[in-house]
Parts: structure tokens; C-alpha cells; sequence
């Protein structure tokens, strides 16, 4: 479902190229959830900008469902995550002055999808929010504003679905009822997600947590625990 060859991105900073990202390979299979984890700083929101056609490559190449990301012009780029990619931030992004419908609907709207509004109105009801429907953004609460996010990018059942930093902004408890979202997003829908997180928990529930140091990815699997040392004769 997402294929990343050689992917690099080196940006100017001051009188000197950063790289950010060096040689990155990554291939994703259709229904996976993938964490992606490492500190501040190291990439994680460069490369899902890059993974989903909000960004351009340095070098190397983003193929999603099949199609090339980095052939295609800024017209045919658009049109592709319409239909294919949902995008999740960690600061919401709603728009201020619509309410949580709104948000919702204007995706599936743009779309020219019929009965957009009950379709937002049925995704508010099943996040558990549905009493929100006609608040504005800054009426509802931070974990309520997630929710709204979710729905907004989910609406159009996209194959894939990024999400940078879901619970960063949030408390532990609430952080925890975002994760099961996007679990059940998956489940229900069969998209492939990918996260970029520091949220322990959240990476618990991947199905594979990848760490990105020095530009690449890594397994972020936990360490082995020690064997325990044999026993001493006669003791």
C-alpha cells in the first residue's frame, strides 16, 4: 500500500543544508498499522508529509496504492489524496468559524458526495460525539476536537490514513480513547494507518513500531529479556 525507495529530504538552514532524511526505505502492507517513534526534531512529521503528497522529495520516490506520488503534477496530486488519503494533526486543523457538521461534511462536499451532511452527521454519532454536532471548534474540548479531526479525515474512506502527533495535545486518558479510534478506523474500514507518535500506548497498539534515527527507519521492537542464568551445581 505505501512504498518508499531511497527517499531523502534536505532543506536549506542558514548557510547550510540540513538532511532530515537520508536514503529512507519503507514498504507498508494494506490493513497494517505502523508507529512510527523518535524524538523531537528527527523527521516523523517530515515523512508522513512526504509519504502523503504533502510534500516533495529531495530524492527517491513515495508510491501509494499503486501509483507514483512524485510523477504526478500538483492538480493530479490534489485529486489523489481526495480520493486515497486522510491526514490527522496533532493541533486539529479544524476550521474556526464551522461547526463540528461542518468540518466534517466539507470534505465530502468538495467531493460531490450525495447526502454529505447526514454522512458527517452519522460519523460525528459514531465517535461519540454526535451531541457536538453544532459546536465550533473552540466550544468543544481538545479530545472532542480530535474526534471531529478523525471523522473529517476518514470521511471520504480513504485507503490510508496519517496521523502526526493524534494525542500530543491531549491527557493520558483521553490520548487513550483517541487511540482506540483509529484502531477501530482501521478495523472497520481496512485503511492502512501509520502514526507518528510519542504516545507509549498509542505505539502498543501497531501492528509494527519503527524507530527514525540518522534519517532512517529502524524496528523499534522491545529488546529480548535476558535468559536466566543456569543454576549452580549443588546449590
Amino acid at each position: 500500500m505505501i512504498q518508499a525507495t531511497g527517499l531523502e529530504k534536505t532543506v536549506r538552514s542558514g548557510d547550510r543544508d540540513l538532511t532530515i532524511l537520508s536514503g529512507l526505505d519503507l514498504s507498508v502492507p494494506a490493513g497494517e498499522i505502523v508507529c512510527v517513534r523518535g524524538p523531537s526534531g528527527c523527521g516523523k512529521s517530515t515523512l508522513l508529509g512526504l509519504l502523503a503528497g504533502l510534500d516533495h522529495p529531495t530524492a527517491g520516490s513515495v508510491e501509494v496504492a499503486g501509483t507514483d506520488l512524485t510523477g504526478l503534477d500538483e492538480e493530479s496530486l490534489a485529486q489523489f489524496r481526495s480520493k486515497n488519503i486522510g491526514f490527522v494533526f496533532q493541533s486539529f486543523h479544524l476550521l474556526p468559524n464551522l461547526t463540528a457538521l461542518e468540518n466534517v461534511a466539507v470534505p465530502l462536499e468538495i467531493a460531490g458526495a450525495v447526502h454529505a451532511v447526514e454522512r458527517a452527521r452519522e460519523l460525528l454519532d459514531s465517535f461519540g460525539i454526535g451531541e457536538r454536532a453544532h459546536h465550533l471548534p473552540s466550544q468543544m474540548s481538545g479530545g472532542e476536537q480530535q474526534r471531529v479531526a478523525i471523522a473529517r479525515a476518514v470521511s471520504n474512506e480513504p485507503r490510508v490514513v496519517f496521523a502526526d502527533e493524534p494525542t500530543g495535545n491531549l491527557d493520558e486518558d483521553t490520548g487513550g480513547r483517541i487511540a482506540e479510534l483509529l484502531v477501530g478506523v482501521r478495523d472497520r474500514t481496512g485503511a492502512t494507518v501509520l502514526v507518528a507518535t510519542h504516545d507509549t500506548e498509542l505505539a502498543a497498539r501497531a501492528d509494527r513500531r519503527l524507530l527514525l534515527r540518522g534519517g532512517r527507519l529502524h524496528d523499534d521492537a522491545p529488546a529480548p529479556a535476558p535468559a536466566p542464568e543456569p543454576a549452580l551445581a549443588g546449590v
